[in-house]
């Protein structure tokens, strides 16, 4: 900056620490945990803490032994120095944690985690810590199928997914993929699977039993399965709703009760939106139904 400014700056190159000097920052809590201690890195904010057994800590340490005697040149940043990067974010609080699996990452260690004071307008929300880079078989996938029917299969599902969802650098999948396919997946989300033929219509519906009564524009009502394409509806607005396709399908139904004798029947993926004062929840039938009695106590119907 311009010393009119009333600022100077200088550049000053840091000497590698030896092993040893980086050891100094590092504390033994217990058997299978370590503190990182500010200074570690410039600019800590918090300490950082990891955990590791007996195998992975000699993993950890070689990491940072390897990189104190290049020098500091080339390679991943060991990840003991990645958790304490992560502890001088703007924002952290706490501790920057490395849990049992850590190991040198992108920016963050492989996992690093860390919460940040949404409060402060100096935060960050960093991609390293989202995970800009997933592709280690994270997934979360809905499915009307269950633990029962999941499990004498496992083995061979997970096989199975392994052998057809692409993973690694340069691998590709059955999906032409490119950056319009991209843009347009994520502006049209299931609609662009439908629009595609990666998916069905009945994948993205959530169905009544064919009794349900449904509210017309008219006042009037209806049994959901006599409802036609060009039928009006009453919107959740009060407003009119023009019907322009229609769906059906066969599978498990749950009668939902509420408010004394109110009920309705719908199947198992169908979304329930339910509050509790301020708070909202919006689990499906068996998401619902799969909750202790506790996490269900006191949530209504809204």
């Amino acid at each position: 900056l311009p010393p009119e400014k009333g600022r100077a700056m200088a550049a000053v190159a840091a000497q590698p620490r030896v092993f040893e000097e980086e050891m100094k920052y590092l504390e033994r809590l217990d058997a299978t945990s370590w503190r990182i201690k500010p200074g570690f890195v410039a600019g800590m904010r918090v300490p950082g803490i990891f955990y590791v057994d007996a195998a992975l800590e000699s993993l950890v340490f070689d990491e940072l032994r390897h990189q104190s005697a290049s020098g500091g040149y080339g390679g991943f940043l060991p990840a003991v120095k990645q958790v304490a990067n992560v502890a001088a974010l703007p924002g952290i609080v706490g501790s920057s944690i490395g849990l049992p699996d850590i190991h040198s990452g992108y920016g963050f260690a492989i996992g690093n985690v860390a919460a940040f004071d949404t409060g402060d307008p100096e935060a960050v929300v960093s991609p390293g810590g989202v995970g800009f880079d997933i592709n280690c078989g994270v997934r979360v996938l809905r499915t009307n199928l269950t633990e029962a029917e999941v499990g004498p299969v496992r083995e061979q599902l997970a096989q199975s997914l392994f052998d057809h969802i692409p993973v690694g650098v340069g691998s590709k999948g059955v999906i032409p993929t490119s950056a319009e396919n991209l843009d347009a997946a994520l502006e049209m989300g299931m609609d662009w699977t439908l629009r595609e033929g990666y998916s069905w219509a009945e994948d993205k519906e959530h169905c009544f039993a064919p009794e349900t009564e449904v509210l017309l524009a008219d006042n009037t009502k209806r049994g959901i399965a006599e409802i036609a394409v060009g039928d009006e509806l009453t919107g959740e607005d009060g407003e009119p709703r023009r019907v322009v396709a229609t769906r059906r399908g066969f599978g498990p139904m749950y009668r939902v009760e509420y408010g004394g004798d109110c009920f309705f029947e719908c199947n198992g993926q169908h979304q329930l939106v339910l509050v509790q004062g301020a708070r909202l929840w919006e689990p499906t039938v068996v998401e619902f139904c799969r909750a202790t009695p506790g996490e269900r106590r006191g949530w209504r119907m809204r």
